[in-house]
């Protein structure tokens, strides 16, 4: 918690890139010194919230003769979240043990794999998206003989794409990472990805 701000916003050592002589992380002091030898446990500042300042919900019905779709979207923009996947299990202080992610692999760089991946602004990433959550096709058939009344048939795809550039498994989390019964908001650490699902629907009576 910070003074004079809401709850859950990112207090966090500032990120200043890799030491070239050292391959280590540098981080920004107190002082405005850059140096390797910051202690990011020590040097922590503000560095913005995960509390989205814009919520978006998108919602629209458009019916056309016997077709009809029906589409909803949510998102969120104005918030950041810190990719704890990727400073735990990404960062290439793992090389030997497993896959890493492409963007902290740079041989220009040369950063050490003993580098620590301790908690900074490196892992803190923009949360805006646009999800769609639900799309829905649908086409009213009427009446087949005497025996189907009504019938009709629809399309339903659920988490169909998102548009961000986290780049995270999903922008829209929800790891619990509560300390001292204060729950914690934006931090991503190996959720489960929601799937996305086609349903096939047919509506009839008899």
């Amino acid at each position: 918690m910070v003074n004079g701000q809401p709850l859950n916003v990112w207090y966090l050592a500032e990120y200043a890139g890799i030491d070239p002589a050292t391959g280590m992380s540098m981080y920004r002091g107190l002082d405005g010194s850059v140096s390797s030898a910051n202690d990011p446990a020590v040097n922590k500042v503000y560095s913005n919230s995960p509390n989205p300042t814009t919520l978006l919900g998108i919602s629209s019905n458009v019916t056309y003769k016997k077709f009809s779709l029906g589409v909803n979207m949510n998102g969120a923009m104005g918030h950041y979240l810190f990719n704890n996947s990727a400073a735990t299990t990404l960062g290439i202080s793992n090389l030997s043990l497993r896959n890493i992610g492409s963007a902290f692999f740079n041989t220009d760089v040369k950063e050490s794999t003993s580098n620590s991946a301790a908690p900074s602004t490196r892992y803190l990433e923009k949360g805006n998206y646009l999800k769609m959550a639900n799309l829905t096709l649908a086409y009213k058939v009427g009446d087949i003989g005497n025996v189907l009344k009504n019938f009709n048939i629809s399309l339903t795809g659920q988490n169909l794409f998102i548009i961000t550039k986290y780049t995270g498994f999903d922008p829209e989390v929800n790891t619990d990472g509560s300390s001292n019964g204060i729950p914690s908001l934006g931090i991503e650490y190996l959720p489960y990805p929601p799937a996305r699902t086609v349903l096939l629907g047919i509506n009839f009576s008899l």
